[in-house]
C-alpha cells in the first residue's frame, strides 16, 4: 500500500514536467491600444511558422505582424518580427540568437507571492513581476492555471494582468515597454492552439482573414483614473465583477451604466464584464479615497 501511494505521488508530481503546449499550429491575436478612441482599430498577430530543435529542446519559430483596419479593409505591415520560443516543463523561454541563451518569459510553476523575472525584448533586461494570486480557468474542458501579476520597481518594461497557462499574458505575449506610446499590445482577442480556441467573441479568431467590422474599444470606461465613479460604454452586460489585485471579488454598486467605487481605497482594481458571447477584463485606477 505504501509503495502504491509513492507511485501515485510520483505521477502527480510529474504532471507539470510532462505537460507540453504549443505543439502544431499556434496563433495569438491581440488588440493594439490606440492613443485616441477614434483611431482606426489595429491588431497584432503572432503565429507559429515552423518547429525547430535547439540544443535538444523542441522550440518553434513565430512571426509577429501588425495589422491596421480602415473602412472594412485590412492592411498589414511589411515589417515582420520573428521569435524563437520554447515551451517545456511549464516554462516559456525565448531563444536569443545573439547571445545563444534561453531567456525566461513565463514560469507557471511559480505560485502566490513568487517573483517572475521575465525577459524584455526592447531593453534586453529582465522585468520583475510579482504573482499576487493564482487561480484556475476551464478552457474547452482543460483546466489551466492563471497567475494575477503586477510589475514591481521602476523598470522600462512591464508585464501586468493575467498569465494563462498554455497561452501567456492577456495583454501581450511579451513584457510591454513603458517608453513606447502606446506600447505594443492591448488585450488578447484570440488564441488557437493545442486543440482548443480561447476568444472574446465568435469572430475574433477570423478577424484578420475576413472583412468584418471591428470596434477598437468594445468596452470603454471613463474617466479612468477617477475618484471612484466610472461610466461604462459597450453594454449591455449581464454580469460585472470587480476584483482587487489579489483576485478577490469585491462588492460594487452598478446603476445606469455607472459603477460607484467611492468606498474603495485608492489603488488599482480589475473589472470583468460578461455578456452573451464575450468576456472583457479592464483595469480601474482610483486616485482618491472620498472617505
Amino acid at each position: 500500500m505504501v509503495r502504491f501511494f509513492k507511485i501515485i505521488s510520483f505521477l502527480i508530481g510529474s504532471f507539470p514536467l510532462m505537460s507540453q503546449h504549443w505543439q502544431g499550429s499556434v496563433k495569438w491575436i491581440y488588440g493594439q491600444e490606440t492613443i485616441h478612441s477614434w483611431d482606426n482599430p489595429s491588431m497584432i498577430k503572432i503565429q507559429k511558422l515552423k518547429d525547430t530543435l535547439i540544443e535538444n529542446k523542441s522550440c518553434g519559430v513565430y512571426a509577429e505582424r501588425f495589422y491596421h483596419i480602415a473602412n472594412g479593409k485590412l492592411d498589414s505591415s511589411q515589417f515582420v518580427s520573428t521569435h524563437i520560443l520554447c515551451y517545456l516543463n511549464n516554462q516559456v523561454t525565448l531563444y536569443d540568437t545573439k547571445s545563444k541563451e534561453f531567456k525566461i518569459l513565463y514560469d507557471f510553476n511559480l505560485t502566490k507571492m513568487d517573483t517572475l523575472s521575465s525577459y524584455c525584448l526592447e531593453d534586453k533586461n529582465y522585468t520583475q513581476t510579482v504573482i499576487d494570486s493564482i487561480g484556475f480557468i476551464n478552457i474547452s474542458g482543460s483546466i489551466r492555471k492563471i497567475q494575477f501579476v503586477r510589475t514591481t520597481g521602476s523598470l522600462s518594461c512591464r508585464m501586468d494582468g493575467i498569465n494563462i497557462e498554455g497561452i501567456g499574458n492577456n495583454r501581450y505575449l511579451f513584457p510591454r515597454p513603458d517608453f513606447v506610446d502606446p506600447p505594443p499590445g492591448g488585450f488578447l482577442r484570440c488564441f488557437e492552439g493545442d486543440g482548443f480556441t480561447y476568444s472574446i467573441d465568435s469572430s475574433s479568431c477570423n478577424i484578420l482573414s475576413n472583412s468584418i467590422e471591428v470596434h477598437s474599444n468594445p468596452v470603454t470606461i471613463y474617466p479612468n483614473p477617477s475618484n471612484g465613479v466610472f461610466n461604462l460604454v459597450g453594454g449591455p452586460f449581464y454580469k460585472i465583477t470587480v476584483y482587487n489585485p489579489c483576485g478577490i471579488e469585491l462588492k460594487s454598486k452598478i446603476e445606469n451604466n455607472a459603477i460607484d467605487l467611492t468606498n474603495f481605497q485608492a489603488g488599482t482594481y480589475l473589472i470583468r464584464f460578461q455578456n452573451k458571447n464575450s468576456i472583457y477584463i479592464r483595469k480601474l485606477v482610483i486616485l482618491l479615497n472620498n472617505k
